[in-house]
């Protein structure tokens, strides 16, 4: 019996030795850090409708971009690509466009268990 229980605590403090030393600790105490960049468009989808049918300005696009930051960073931010949702109209109000850059903002995580990322932030210069 005293030799299970010895064995149970060895094993937890194993445990608890390899979640410390990871540097990465599960749950809470995430930090993030932000990397300064260029956003540029590389896709606005087509028409959904075929039937001619006027789009709708609420309709809703996803349109696709790149993220590349100013400086060094981790190969996760150095160049990636993801989508936003946005309405038909608020693309129009913002002028965006394929291949239109705006400055940019990306987070990614250094610490902890969060949002993998990295993720977009900020964009700066919409209108």
């Amino acid at each position: 019996m005293q030799k299970q229980l010895f064995t149970s605590i060895i094993s937890i403090l194993l445990v608890a030795a390899a979640i410390i030393t990871s540097g990465c600790p599960v749950g809470g105490g995430c930090r993030y850090k932000d990397y300064e960049g260029t956003l540029t468009i590389t896709k606005i989808p087509g028409p959904s409708d075929k039937n001619g049918t006027p789009e709708r300005p609420d309709d809703k696009l996803f349109i696709f971009y790149t993220f590349t930051p100013d400086g060094d960073a981790p190969n996760e931010v150095k160049t990636f690509s993801k989508n936003m949702e946005l309405t038909r109209q608020q693309i129009e109000q913002k002028e965006i466009k394929v291949d239109r850059q705006f400055r940019a903002k990306a987070g990614y995580i250094e610490r902890g268990s969060c949002e993998p990322g990295p993720y977009l932030e900020k964009v700066e210069n919409w209108r």
